[in-house]
């Protein structure tokens, strides 16, 4: 009889782990708002983006992150291809809400891309 090890059985769920979610393809965009954009308002208008980002199809989840050191903002959206990915970036840009909160936003300090995941460590 085989006798399974913690770190084999670990070993084992992050493979399949990274076999369910192989197709994934994450959207990262760092930004920053325009100077005169209050925090509040800041905040405010992107959360105010969920409701938008998670009715297009192919949608999985969305997380955002600030840094008060830099006053950036990283937001991840998990999308289930990059079909998908790619469709809901052009529609989002034909959304009249969404075209109000990126025009908030400073276009000169954006960095938008997607990505697939191809590796990484979690603690057990």
């Amino acid at each position: 009889m085989i006798e399974f090890k913690k770190p084999t059985i670990g070993l084992f769920a992050m493979m399949i782990s990274s076999i369910t979610n192989a197709e994934d393809v994450y959207e990262i965009v760092s930004f920053q708002y325009k100077e005169d954009i209050p925090f509040k308002v800041q905040k405010q208008s992107i959360e105010s983006l969920n409701v938008i980002v998670s009715g297009f199809k192919g949608f999985k989840s969305r997380n955002f992150y600030y840094s008060d050191s830099n006053g950036r903002w990283i937001d991840l959206v998990v999308w289930e291809t990059m079909e998908d990915a790619k469709r809901a970036s052009e529609q989002a840009m034909e959304d009249p809400e969404a075209l109000k909160i990126f025009a908030l936003m400073d276009e000169q300090s954006m960095v938008f891309s997607h990505y697939k995941k191809l590796g990484g460590v979690a603690e057990d």
